[in-house]
């Protein structure tokens, strides 16, 4: 059985997405490894983000679950300034540097997780 020139086109899709989300873990799992300290200290009075710290304790993926927590806080400040999980002094005296880099790895997950899920649908949709 040969394969189709939709199945070779998906399948090239599909493993792009796949490569693009492990290169993406291996940054994220390294940049929570060296600045989760760092990054918690700038956010000790967050509650939203105090409430998760404990989980970077707690291996590979707790760190993620943190560095998820610290993304959202970082993104969406106006949400948790509102329902108080933010505090204003700490987000400002946030390192800029440091906060574009988590931003900028937070808006490439969701590039991500988007094209996984667009190529999902032209699959179901054309396959």
């Amino acid at each position: 059985m040969s394969i189709t020139l939709a199945e070779k086109i998906f399948l090239g899709i599909t493993l792009t997405g796949f490569s693009g989300m492990a290169i993406w873990l291996g940054i994220a799992l390294h940049f929570a490894h060296t600045k989760m300290d760092v990054m918690l200290a700038h956010l000790r009075n967050c509650p939203f983000v105090m409430n998760r710290a404990l989980f970077h304790k707690t291996g590979v993926w707790g760190r993620l679950f943190v560095l998820g927590g610290i993304a959202s806080v970082l993104m969406y400040p106006s949400i948790y300034l509102k329902d108080g999980g933010a505090v204003a002094g700490d987000l400002e005296s946030f390192p800029a540097k440091l906060k574009r880099k988590t931003v900028i790895l937070f808006r490439i997950n969701l590039a991500l997780l988007a094209y996984m899920f667009g190529a999902g649908g032209v699959a179901y949709l054309y396959i």
